[in-house]
């Protein structure tokens, strides 16, 4: 019971301090720009909210920095670097391990385009774990519709010894984890 209890404080603390620590950002004019999350020293997530304002759209996106920090107990270095970015239909996830190929859910990241909307985007790791995205805001074509989610499929690479990374789409229906 005492460790139903705990476990229930860690989650209960950390969405509090999700909460309270968010950056926030708009963007409402175009030009490149570019967003980052972090982990302070305390092991406390740092995201960042983003705004896209109505008419534009995020192309684009490119990872200028990822970095998975120290591991909050131990003090060693992590070997898996990672991020999520989500919000208005998207959710996008990287996340690579040392020198293998990334695993990513959402396609990639230089084909994700964010329309009009909020989005959060989070990093994983430890200790001065950051992730920065650049991306460029455009206006949307005229007389287009907001752009679609772009997060809807999975894709799974694989490898046997020593042969090229194979990658395979996989729709989100099909997704079995």
């Amino acid at each position: 019971m005492k460790k139903i209890m705990l476990a229930f404080c860690m989650v209960f603390l950390f969405l509090t301090t999700l909460a309270s620590v968010a950056d926030s950002q708009l963007f409402n004019q175009t030009g490149d720009f570019s967003v980052s999350a972090r982990i302070d020293s305390d092991c406390l997530p740092h995201p960042t909210v983003f705004t896209i304002g109505p008419g534009l759209q995020a192309t684009n996106f490119e990872i200028a920095r990822i970095d998975p920090g120290k591991d909050c107990y131990l003090g060693g270095f992590m070997d898996t670097r990672g991020f999520t970015l989500r919000g208005e239909g998207v959710e996008y996830r990287y996340s690579k391990y040392k020198f293998d190929t990334p695993v990513v859910m959402g396609g990639p990241l230089a084909a994700l385009v964010l329309g009009p909307g909020e989005y959060t985007l989070l990093v994983g790791g430890g200790d001065g774990a950051i992730v920065t995205l650049n991306f460029t805001i455009a206006a949307a074509p005229p007389g287009a519709p907001p752009a679609p989610p772009t997060g809807g499929v999975f894709y799974r690479w694989s490898r046997w010894k020593l042969d090229p990374p194979v990658e395979t789409p996989v729709p989100r229906e099909n997704l079995v984890l």
